[in-house]
């Protein structure tokens, strides 16, 4: 046949017509097109259709005006399978800062890359927002017709079409346009607030440290910024998201310029002498989440006000996250430092598997088995005499032989070997053990 009559859904034909229609302002309205397209629908039973030339290596191909918007359309797949979960945008007064976006890259200049997300105006993404990193050129980062998620910097609506713009980032860290938070004034304006006034502040930025917050300055006029660190977070607010911080300190920079704020999110400190009543187990809510451990937030014991304290990554019992209440005991108080350490976990003597071997006498032989061996000793599981649940022990080399040290315990013992052993105590450090021979007993069978 000279033409192959193809299925092709005719929501793509609208979304391009539309496209278009926009960007060229033609004559007749959105809802002719429509009109059109509707009886179009329903005079073919919902489908459209497009010649075998539309076609190339069983690919929709569109004419090139069409092409960016019914890629777009079907959310940036390259084959005929089309997705239309994405929502069409209405207009460019319709977008806010911070909106992400899904668009295509359609022309890449020296230091901008356009953008078409499907408006009639495109946007623009200037060089440095381009990536979270220092970029040089546009095309460093990207090239034409590459699919690309953006965020709305700037969608500014004029009276005169020509003057409407829309400022994009590639970067979610570099959403905020500095220039529309007003006149930047010195952080040194907030030295004199006090550690428990409450500010109202926006997230513009988060880093690796932390966040970057800008607060309005106490003199009335003007912004600044400063650093919520990663501990003096509560939970992982968003870009653009409005936040109450603290002033921790003010820093002035050596040469007069450039001085720094540290903000939190956290209420004023109190004295870590109250935890000393502290009860064997706190309810905490978890904070933040780093790589080596996470933050809890416990009340004081007495009500008045909380502190946060760090859960070790070694402490933590599985992969608690911002907002989670969990249950935590102290393990270190350190009054000096002004620090308190936390975990999840019982302490080795007071886990529950430990509660059985407490009563066994020292003279009573149990059976064990070898897991794993280091150069002070080797680990014992162990099974209560009567049965029940197993503990891990630390049999130490100067508590494998009689009258020697054993220097190496890999030349003693095979891991899975099956061992006899006595428990000589059960403390905060955990189960210990021994093979020797208790006083005045029998030996071991």
């Amino acid at each position: 046949l000279k033409h192959q009559l193809v299925v092709v859904p005719s929501a793509v034909v609208v979304m391009a017509v539309q496209s278009t229609l926009n960007r060229r302002q033609r004559r007749g309205t959105l809802a002719t097109v429509l009109a059109v397209a509707a009886a179009g629908t329903a005079a073919f039973q919902g489908v459209s259709f497009v010649t075998a030339p539309a076609l190339e290596n069983g690919t929709l191909r569109a004419p090139p005006q069409l092409q960016h918007v019914a890629r777009f359309a079907r959310g940036g797949a390259d084959d005929i399978e089309m997705d239309f979960g994405h929502s069409m945008i209405s207009s460019l007064s319709s977008l806010k800062p911070g909106q992400e976006l899904q668009g295509v890259v359609t022309k890449v200049l020296d230091k901008v890359a356009i953008v078409d997300v499907g408006l009639e105006k495109e946007g623009f993404v200037p060089v440095g927002k381009c990536a979270d990193g220092q970029v040089t050129s546009p095309s460093d980062v990207v090239k034409e017709g590459q699919d690309v998620r953006v965020w709305v910097v700037e969608a500014t609506v004029s009276d005169n079409e020509r003057e409407n713009k829309l400022v994009l980032s590639m970067s979610k860290r570099k959403i905020v346009d500095f220039r529309s938070l007003g006149v930047q004034v010195d952080c040194m304006a907030f030295k004199d607030v006090s550690e428990d006034t409450w500010l109202e502040g926006v997230v513009v930025n988060d880093i690796d440290a932390g966040i970057i917050v800008s607060v309005p300055s106490p003199e009335g006029e003007g912004q600044a910024t400063g650093l919520v660190t990663r501990r003096s977070m509560k939970g992982q607010p968003d870009i653009l998201e409005k936040v109450k911080v603290r002033v921790e300190s003010v820093s002035e920079g050596t040469d007069g310029k450039n001085s720094r704020m540290s903000l939190t999110m956290l209420p004023p400190p109190i004295s870590l002498e109250v935890f000393k009543d502290a009860p064997d187990w706190m309810e905490g809510t978890i904070v933040n989440a780093a790589a080596f451990g996470s933050f809890v937030s416990v009340p004081a014991p007495d009500g008045n006000g909380e502190a946060q304290g760090l859960i070790p990554g070694r402490e933590l019992q599985g992969n608690p996250q911002p907002g989670d209440k969990v249950q935590v005991r102290i393990f270190d108080l350190d009054l000096e430092k002004n620090k308190i350490s936390l975990s999840m976990k019982h302490a080795p003597g007071e886990a529950p598997e430990m509660q059985a071997f407490k009563e066994i006498a020292q003279d009573v032989w149990i059976d064990g088995k070898v897991q794993r061996m280091e150069d002070f000793g080797a680990f014992i599981q162990v099974t209560p005499p009567g049965g029940g649940q197993t503990a891990e022990g630390l049999l130490h080399i100067s508590e494998i032989r009689d009258g020697e040290r054993v220097e190496d315990p890999a030349e003693e013992f095979e891991l899975g070997q099956d061992i006899k052993v006595r428990v000589i105590s059960v403390d905060d450090k955990g189960l210990s053990l021994s093979m020797k021979k208790p006083a005045a007993t029998a030996p071991a069978p």
